[in-house]
């Protein structure tokens, strides 16, 4: 499964695997470090003029301005939209995940549901 970035709301920045195949606080350690909010969302880092970043301190050059170059690289790419963030099947060319058959191919999914009651009485 892959997290596909709608609106940023529910995928937090630094935390979730969103962007990459790592999380953000892997690949740039030194920026997560400096993070004012290290529980971030992807939305509460980009406004409509783009991607916005608030420090703990200024950043210094050296391995600091190598990453924050790199981060800003990387996510030239990624805008957010007004979708949701979801979650998508990643399948390969036969339509299976895991030895799991694509269940969607129809576009409709159906799964079995059970209702329990229980007596409190005792």
């Amino acid at each position: 499964m892959a997290r596909v970035t709608g609106n940023g709301a529910i995928i937090r920045f630094w935390h979730d695997v969103w962007c990459l195949d790592v999380p953000m606080m892997v690949q740039f350690g030194r920026l997560f470090a400096l993070a004012s909010n290290q529980n971030s969302l992807v939305s509460d880092y980009w406004s409509p003029t783009g991607w916005v970043f608030a420090w703990r301190r200024d950043i210094r050059g050296g391995v600091e301005q190598e990453q924050l170059t790199s981060l800003m690289s990387l996510l030239d790419d990624y805008h957010l939209g007004v979708e949701l963030d979801k979650w998508v099947w990643n399948l390969d060319n036969s339509g299976h995940q895991d030895g799991v058959p694509n269940v969607v191919d129809t576009g409709e999914v159906k799964f079995k549901t059970m209702t329990f009651w229980m007596n409190n009485d005792g």
